[in-house]
């Protein structure tokens, strides 16, 4: 890895880009369930991030090349009513 590389900043998605990601790679496929079999989940897992039921776990974002990180961000004052 050349050292300007470690500098760069990463590509930080939230959780609705990577549910368009997994249906996007779930067309390509030709269904959930083809996904879901070439990746080692059930089809049915797969459903429930895309319907918002589950949050993808480690199994679904190693199969789209995602890691899970955590992100602190500075916190919005509040509102004073």
């Amino acid at each position: 890895m050349a050292a300007d590389e470690s500098l760069e900043q990463p590509v930080v998605l939230r959780d609705e880009a990577v549910v368009r990601l997994l249906l996007a790679e779930c067309m390509a496929s030709g269904t959930r369930a083809k996904w879901a079999s070439a990746n080692g989940v059930s089809p049915q897992y797969v459903t429930d991030v895309l319907k918002g039921r589950r949050a993808p776990g480690d199994s679904i974002l190693r199969g789209l090349g995602l890691a899970r990180d955590v992100v602190y961000v500075p916190r919005q004052p509040e509102a004073v009513s």
